[in-house]
């Protein structure tokens, strides 16, 4: 299958379904297929984002994954009021590197394609691509807070690690590459070598605290979490944000993902999603499972922890404060990139 099969197969859910839709505006492509040439072949452990408009003024809402003709959907609906405007797109670090380059799959009355060619006018501007870089760090600065919230501890741990991975995130965001969210930390390493500062990608890992696991480490917390994995899709019945990620259907993505990482000698970079997956997964197991299940898939949660160097309670804060302290380090190689990458205008 191609990246173009696997957006026809979008394209024919979407003309399925989007009619169902209260408020149907439009759906387009999301995350890493866009920066896929449509005869490349379709990553076995990708999924394929996909955002619905709709006229509503609730909030972005996840719907989940679904597989459509091979192809596993990754469904969201956002309201047509984060697009009233080409500036709030722009502005728009989540939303605005999909988007002006994604593949338009329904778009009835014409509004997004035109949306679309005003955002790709500015895209590369450095303004706008400062204010992402500005709002991304705002959202990094946002986990980082809610990680000191009292709560259970895979749900701090979570919010630690999403705020850590954004640390990625602003750089690529500068770089104008593709801030994915799985792969961040491997691309991430790859813009810092082609803009010479590999330095800073051994530091970026010690702030996850992976920078000194081995392939060995990888390997055995993937192959632990299979398990834990498999329980939590089991017990899952209460609507989580992520619940569509611990399923049945998510498995190649979730899991494979992460294999293949660490078949690529990306084991280091392999650990941010092993942990987010493994974090999740506690978080279902502790509403949904029995007090076995939840035992018997602890022990292996606690070690990930221990090698991440989270031993105990306090670990946490302190790692929370040492991504504060890296930013101003942060700020100056988002700076240097903005100034070098010959791809930005103005």
């Amino acid at each position: 299958m191609t990246v173009g099969d696997a957006r026809d197969a979008a394209r024919q859910w979407v003309s399925l379904h989007g009619p169902e839709v209260k408020g149907f505006v439009g759906a387009f492509t999301h995350g890493s297929t866009n920066w896929l040439h449509p005869e490349e072949p379709f990553p076995p452990t990708s999924d394929l984002d996909l955002i619905v408009v709709i006229d509503t003024a609730e909030q972005a809402s996840r719907v989940g994954k679904r597989l459509y003709r091979g192809v596993i959907l990754d469904v969201s609906y956002m309201p047509v009021g984060a697009f009233g405007a080409p500036d709030q797109v722009l502005a728009n670090s989540h939303v605005a590197e999909s988007f002006a380059r994604s593949a338009v799959l329904s778009d009835p009355s014409g509004w997004l394609c035109r949306l679309q060619q005003e955002v790709g006018r500015s895209y590369r501007e450095h303004g706008w691509v400062r204010r992402r870089c500005e709002a991304a760090t705002e959202r990094m600065a946002g986990y980082l807070r809610a990680a000191e919230q009292p709560g259970p501890c895979s749900d701090r741990v979570l919010a630690w690690l999403f705020g850590v991975g954004l640390t990625t995130h602003v750089l690529l965001i500068a770089g104008l590459r593709n801030p994915t969210v799985r792969s961040r930390f491997a691309a991430v390493r790859q813009l810092l070598a082609d803009y010479h500062r590999e330095e800073l990608h051994p530091a970026l890992l010690q702030l996850l605290g992976s920078h000194e696991w081995t392939t060995e480490q990888a390997q055995r917390h993937v192959s632990s979490l299979g398990p834990v994995f498999d329980a939590a899709a089991a017990a899952c019945r209460t609507p989580f944000p992520f619940s569509s990620d611990i399923s049945e259907a998510a498995r190649p993505t979730e899991l494979g993902g992460s294999r293949e990482l660490v078949a690529k000698g990306l084991h280091r970079e392999a650990a941010f999603w092993i942990a987010v997956t493994h974090s999740r997964c506690q978080s279902v197991l502790r509403e949904e499972a029995s007090p076995e299940v939840r035992e018997s898939c602890g022990s292996s949660y606690q070690e990930l922890l221990s090698d991440l160097g989270l031993q105990g309670p306090k670990d946490l804060g302190r790692r929370i404060e040492l991504v504060r302290l890296s930013l101003p380090r942060l700020s100056r190689a988002v700076e240097g990139i903005l100034t070098e990458n010959p791809e930005i205008v103005g």
